[in-house]
C-alpha cells in the first residue's frame, strides 16, 4: 500500500515528470488529477507539485526556506511540512489547481526533514538521553539519518536534546549543522522546547551560538519561548 506521502521523486526534472504523468494518464484511462511531488534538478530547495489534466501537465512550486518551512508560490501560503502542503491542495486549496488531485504516482517517501512526523531514530534516542559520544558516532556514520529527521511528535534530535537539557549534545548537534528553527507538529522550535523543559543553559547555548530568536513565535498559538516558560512556571528560564 502507498499513500500520497509516497509520491515523492527526488531531483526529477520537468521533462521526466511530464513523461511519467502522461504514461500513467494513458494507463489509467485518461484519469485527470494524477500527480507527483518532486524536487527540482536545478535548485534543491525547490519542490514542485505536478499534475495532469486532459493530457496537459501543470506545475505548482514551493520554496524550502531551509528551516522546515515551505512557501507555496501559487498562494503565498507557508506550510511546515510537504505533507501539510499536499493536504491543503486536497482540501481547501483544490480551488487553486486545474483539477482535484486523484491518483498519486508511486514514488518514495517524503524527505525526513519535510515530514510533519516520522519515527524515533537512534539519533533521537541518544540525543534525549544525553549520550554525546553516541550522538557523535551516529553523526559521523555513513548511514546517519537526516539531522532534521522527525519522530512521532515531529521533534528533531535537537528538539529532544533541548527539552531534556542535554547541553553537550545540543552543542554537538549545532556543530553538525542542526537548525533550531524547525518546528514540531505543535509548532514549537528547539528554543521553545528548552523553555518548556526549564533548561536555561540550553537557552543560552541556542541564543549565543545559534543566534536563536527569543521572540520566535509558534505559528499556531503565537507563543514566544518566554510564554512557554511562564505557562510552566519555569522561573529559572524566565530569569
Amino acid at each position: 500500500d502507498y499513500t500520497p506521502s509516497t509520491c515523492f521523486f527526488k531531483t526529477c526534472d520537468r521533462e521526466d515528470s511530464e513523461k511519467l504523468l502522461r504514461e500513467s494518464y494513458s494507463s489509467n484511462k485518461q484519469k485527470n488529477g494524477i500527480y507527483m511531488l518532486r524536487q527540482s534538478t536545478r535548485d534543491e530547495n525547490k519542490f514542485i507539485l505536478s499534475l495532469i489534466k486532459d493530457g496537459q501537465c501543470y506545475h505548482y512550486r514551493a520554496h524550502h526556506a531551509g528551516n522546515g518551512t515551505f512557501l507555496d508560490e501559487k498562494t503565498d501560503s507557508v506550510f511546515y511540512s510537504l505533507d501539510g502542503l499536499l493536504e491543503y491542495y486536497q482540501t481547501d486549496g483544490v480551488r487553486h489547481l486545474r483539477c482535484p488531485l486523484t491518483i498519486p504516482l508511486r514514488g518514495h517517501s517524503l524527505p525526513a526533514f519535510a515530514q510533519r512526523r516520522g519515527v524515533t531514530t537512534a539519533l533521537h534516542q541518544a540525543a534525549s538521553e544525553g549520550q554525546k559520544d553516541v550522538v557523535s558516532q551516529i553523526l559521523n556514520d555513513h548511514d546517519c539519518p537526516d539531522i532534521h529527521c522527525k519522530n512521532e511528535e515531529g521533534n528533531t534530535p535537537l528538539h529532544e536534546a533541548c527539552f531534556f537539557g542535554r547541553d553537550d549534545v545540543v552543542k554537538e548537534l549545532l556543530k553538525a549543522g542542526a537548525s533550531w528553527k524547525f518546528v514540531n507538529k505543535l509548532g514549537w522550535t528547539s528554543l521553545h522546547q528548552a523553555a518548556l523543559g526549564n533548561c536555561p543553559t540550553v537557552v543560552d547555548i541556542l541564543v549565543n551560538r545559534a543566534q536563536a530568536d527569543v521572540d520566535a513565535r509558534n505559528p499556531f498559538n503565537l507563543y514566544a519561548p518566554i510564554h512557554c516558560a511562564a505557562a510552566c512556571n519555569n522561573v529559572e528560564t524566565i530569569a
